[in-house]
């Protein structure tokens, strides 16, 4: 998909880019449009990268993403050492 095209996008797939829901707004775009996957992907991101605001929206949310899903690892990583310790530790010793 070309640039213009990009650039006009339905309204509801507007809407849910300014959500934040991009995967929200590649169905709504392959719902109205009848693309396929690829092309509606391409398209919606083509879009983001036409305004900055959203770009950095969606660069932030994936960042506070990846943060918190090593934070969840990490706790997840304490509570199976401190089961083991409790669990195997206590009955060995």
């Amino acid at each position: 998909m070309t640039l213009e095209k990009a650039s006009i996008l339905p309204p509801a797939v507007i809407e849910a880019l300014s959500h934040g829901q991009k995967i929200e707004a590649i169905k709504l775009l392959r719902a109205a449009s009848g693309m396929g996957l690829k092309e509606s992907k391409d398209a919606v991101e083509a879009y983001i990268k036409t305004r900055p605001d959203l770009a950095l929206q969606f660069e932030t949310m994936q960042k506070e993403a990846t943060g918190a899903f090593f934070r969840w690892l990490f706790i997840l990583g304490l509570l199976a050492a401190a089961a083991y310790w409790f669990f195997i530790k206590k009955q060995l010793g």
